[in-house]
């Protein structure tokens, strides 16, 4: 669910907040991004992006978003 970000200026870029129960590991397009969730204001370029959570078990969960510019994309993921 995006929402305008007003303290920011509109641009190519957007924001996403991401949490998921249990904590996981997150990459987002195949890169390790050195992030467990719950993840906040995290930067991407607008358009879509794949998102794998992967549990301390290893298991992995994949989910893909879009972002919009300007704005927060908010995701939560249950993985129970």
């Amino acid at each position: 669910m995006p929402f305008r970000n007003v303290f920011f200026e509109t641009g190519t870029l957007g924001w996403v907040n991401l949490t998921s129960v249990p904590t996981a590991k997150v990459r987002v397009g195949g890169r390790d991004i050195g992030l467990t969730t719950p993840v906040y204001g995290y930067e991407l370029p607008q358009g879509r992006h794949e998102v794998t959570l992967i549990l301390p078990s290893g298991s992995e969960r994949k989910h893909t978003l879009t972002v919009e510019p300007g704005m927060t994309t908010i995701v939560h993921i249950d993985l129970q």
